[in-house]
């Protein structure tokens, strides 16, 4: 059973909200301080979980909340057991980051990734980090360890649900990145997509998943995708990310 940790902000980076958050959110509930980053401002009150800080619009990651560690899941991800008592082990050590394994959750079936993005950063060292494909990190924790335990990412079980959350997610991917700064250039259209497929369409399964990993493969590259053409878009008319 994982104790509550007295030194992490536990950071969800929220699109739709909903059971969505509220799954990501319960994964950390042993965490002193949990946030909801709502960068595009989408999720409205009625979606929004009791008992976490919601926070709308352009911060600094090092700025949310107030605890000595952070940790960024996506809304759409959720720490296992494992992870979480890793997690609170971990802070009291002499590392600066930590990374943690993900796997894809699809069509009923896990799929292992080969990567281990960083997740777990001392407050001072914290800068979000946007690779190829939208990875997620929040530091390039070159000497970091991986953590036991897995980040799972929910992904497609119903089209029409990926559909609906896939536009959310590419909303709020869009502010993010609109608010770092950030372009939609050529390369990130021709290089992202496939960075983000080949990530689902490599990753190992115990179970066949025949089609289902090439549509689950699809999907995560159109979410590259679609970010892409909201940032654009955001650019010609500031308005749109949000709408």
């Amino acid at each position: 059973m994982t104790t509550r940790s007295a030194d992490v902000t536990a950071v969800v980076l929220a699109a739709e909200g909903g059971e969505r958050l509220a799954r990501a959110l319960a994964s950390v509930a042993w965490a002193c301080e949990r946030l909801v980053w709502d960068p595009a401002g989408r999720v409205p009150p009625g979606a929004r979980a009791a008992g976490a800080t919601h926070v709308s619009g352009a911060v600094a990651l090092d700025g949310l909340g107030r605890a000595g560690w952070i940790l960024l899941l996506g809304e759409d991800e959720s720490l296992d057991a494992a992870a979480a008592s890793a997690v609170a082990a971990a802070v009291g050590g002499t590392h600066r980051a930590f990374r943690l394994r993900r796997t894809y959750q699809a069509f009923g079936r896990t799929l292992r990734a080969a990567e281990r993005p960083v997740r777990l950063v001392r407050r001072p060292d914290a800068r979000l980090e946007v690779g190829a494909g939208l990875a997620l990190a929040i530091g390039d924790g070159d000497d970091a360890p991986a953590l036991d335990g897995t980040l799972l990412v929910h992904g497609v079980t119903d089209v029409g649900d990926a559909l609906r959350a896939l536009d959310a997610d590419a909303a709020a991917l869009a502010a993010m990145l609109q608010q770092a700064g950030r372009r939609a250039r050529v390369r990130d259209l021709l290089v992202g997509p496939l960075v983000a497929s080949a990530r689902v369409l490599v990753a190992r399964s115990d179970r066949r998943l025949g089609w289902g990993r090439w549509i689950a493969g699809v999907f995560a590259g159109y979410r590259v995708v679609a970010t892409y053409a909201k940032l654009w878009e955001v650019a010609r008319r500031p308005s749109a990310v949000s709408g």
